[in-house]
């Protein structure tokens, strides 16, 4: 009975260590991925009141910190205005933020559903396009530069990246144990 109870806790905990790393890279997408550094801050400040992004009504206050979700509709809006490669920069970066989007739900879907080999997949998926869309971000000097560094967003997601794919790893080994024990039971 005791050994069946640490079983459980120790499936729960693997099963909730999992989840919480998938939780934290949901959560990146809505804190700053991108902060303006302190002198593009204090310009981008003296700003605040004029709409520096008129498609979207940004002011420079709205540009000191981008989520992902902020540079994906920034992307967006630029789309159309934008020509040659800019046009094809705007496309890939918003094509890569909607990919970690989605794969981060179909990452959060297998966890829920308790399929640790998809949750797994699709985590290292995602992290590769993650690190597409940072090197392209940092290749261009659009962090990293002068005007922006990483913010929390991108700290957290490679914490949550971490984080999940221990917890799916270890839920993964729990599994495959509980199958080898419940064989040797038959």
């Amino acid at each position: 009975m005791h050994h069946d109870l640490k079983k459980e806790k120790m499936s729960l905990l693997s099963f909730g260590t999992s989840l919480v790393g998938v939780l934290m890279i949901v959560i990146s997408f809505f804190l700053p991925f991108a902060s303006a550094t302190a002198e593009y801050g204090e310009k981008l400040e003296r700003y605040s009141d004029s709409v520096m992004v008129e498609k979207l009504n940004w002011t420079g206050g709205d540009l000191k910190a981008l989520s992902l979700l902020k540079f994906a509709r920034l992307y967006s809006s630029q789309f159309s205005e934008s020509v040659g490669t800019d046009r094809i920069i705007c496309m890939i970066d918003v094509t890569l933020i909607c990919i970690i989007a989605l794969f981060s739900l179909l990452t959060l879907l297998f966890v829920v559903l308790k399929k640790p080999i998809p949750t797994i997949v699709f985590h290292v998926l995602n992290f590769v396009i993650f690190r597409a869309l940072a090197f392209d971000l940092k290749d261009r000097n659009v962090v990293g530069g002068n005007n922006y560094h990483w913010g929390a967003g991108y700290v957290l997601y490679h914490i949550g990246f971490l984080v999940g794919i221990a917890g799916a790893v270890w839920f993964l080994v729990r599994k495959i144990k509980q199958k080898r024990m419940k064989a040797k039971s038959e």
